[in-house]
């Protein structure tokens, strides 16, 4: 199986629901003692609306 990678939500409570959610699906999914290889990469979303609110559309690009 392949690693799949994460952009964490806009804090640790959404990730979390994110990871649980990829992890005992795959767990289910595979029907064995399994849990996915997965990286996190959380983002500062502070950091994402500013580039947003100044439209830096391609820096916002460059950051994710």
């Amino acid at each position: 199986m392949k690693k799949l990678g994460l952009i964490g939500g806009t804090g640790p409570e959404s990730t979390l629901l994110y990871y649980r959610k990829f992890v005992y699906q795959a767990n289910q999914r595979s029907g064995a003692l399994f849990f996915p290889k997965l990286t996190i990469d959380s983002v500062n979303v502070y950091d994402v609306l500013a580039m947003c609110e100044q439209q830096d559309y391609s820096g916002l690009v460059s950051y994710l």
